[in-house]
């Protein structure tokens, strides 16, 4: 993954693409900080998420809940 990152960033791109790295990342970080809010003020909206994921893998047959069920 380091090697795709310094491919993004080195040698530079052209204008408009030069910045689309750092506006992911700033997304990215968006993102987490989100997270952690949500997991401070929320800690049940997590929860309900997890539990909404666990039910779809079981639902859909997911490999990894067999896994999970041994």
């Amino acid at each position: 993954m380091a090697l795709s990152l310094v491919g993004s960033l080195y040698p530079p791109p052209p204008y408009p693409y030069n910045l689309l790295p750092y506006g992911f990342l700033v997304y990215m970080l968006l993102g987490v900080a989100w997270f952690y809010v949500l997991k401070a003020r929320a800690p049940h909206t997590l929860l309900g998420i997890e539990n909404d994921l666990e039910e779809a893998a079981a639902a859909a047959g997911s490999p990894a809940t067999a896994v999970a069920a041994e």
